[in-house]
């Protein structure tokens, strides 16, 4: 091992990557809990924005079609495809600091 790594934390690295009991990392959970938790509150309210949409178009013709389709067109109303972008932004960040 002590070939293949230099000396430092590249060496220190390996020797943690080299048995599961010797790989022991600080998890930080108070303040990663509270990014979470922050994080799950910027979603609920952005879901309960697309929900309220949903719901005003059930009742609008002219926008009803968001419910039946992902597919725009020229002159369609945006906001909801904006919003699911949106969305998808934060869900990945979101999962990607809850995978630690």
């Amino acid at each position: 091992m002590e070939k293949d790594h230099v000396a430092g934390l590249p060496r220190l690295a390996a020797l943690q990557d080299s048995n599961d009991s010797f790989c022991i990392f600080r998890k930080f959970g108070p303040v990663a809990a509270r990014i979470l938790i922050g994080k799950q509150i910027e979603l609920d309210q952005l879901v309960t924005r697309l929900n309220e949409l949903d719901n005003e178009d059930v009742e609008n013709a002219e926008t009803r079609y968001r419910l039946h389709s992902i597919e725009f067109y020229d002159g369609c109303d945006p906001e909801q495809m904006k919003l699911m972008k949106e969305i998808e932004v934060k869900i990945k960040d979101y999962c990607l600091i809850n995978a630690f």
